[in-house]
């Protein structure tokens, strides 16, 4: 589709649970926050039982242990979690437009891609997994930097991702 281009927002997909997805929104929320306000969102296909529709949970703790309190602790001005089939994810363009206008936004969602086009896609894979999972395989047909994580370091480094003329940016 991509339609939708918001340069503000960085993408994380990832090759795997475990791949370091979460740990690289934090390093970057981190760096950026501090010079410039970063909203997290962390989009998830698994719904609670009984649940109907988009679901928007603003996360309020810090410590609780789920991504979305890692990513607020990290220095995120707030965090999201949102539930959403992917034939919903359309429905979240206005919430990124409205959220975008005055922030960066750091989100996980390989899902979202197939519907935006972010200022830059970043597919994170565990350093030796060598198979991609069946449902990123159709995600590396876009444009995207790929970042091997042997569970210290990225590779490329996270310090080469940036924000520059309101968009993020890769120093190759």
């Amino acid at each position: 589709m991509e339609d939708y281009y918001f340069p503000r927002i960085l993408l994380i997909a990832g090759n795997g649970r475990e791949s370091g997805k979460t740990t690289l929104a934090c390093r970057l929320i981190s760096r950026i926050g501090a010079i410039a306000p970063v909203v997290a969102i962390k989009i998830s296909p698994h719904k609670h039982e009984g649940s109907n529709g988009i679901s928007i949970v603003e996360e309020d703790s810090r410590t609780s242990g789920k991504d979305s309190a890692r990513m607020l602790a990290a220095g995120a001005l707030q965090s999201l979690y949102i539930m959403a089939d992917d034939k919903e994810l359309t429905e979240l363009v206005p919430l990124l437009s409205e959220l975008s206008v005055n922030h960066y936004i750091i989100c996980e969602s390989g899902g979202l891609r197939h519907v935006i086009k972010p200022g830059l896609f970043v597919i994170v894979n565990e350093s030796g997994r060598k198979q991609i999972k069946a449902s990123l395989e159709p995600l590396t047909a876009y444009d995207h930097l790929w970042m091997d994580f042997n569970g210290t370091a990225f590779i490329p480094e996270e310090k080469n991702i940036y924000t520059e003329n309101d968009q993020w940016q890769f120093r190759k």
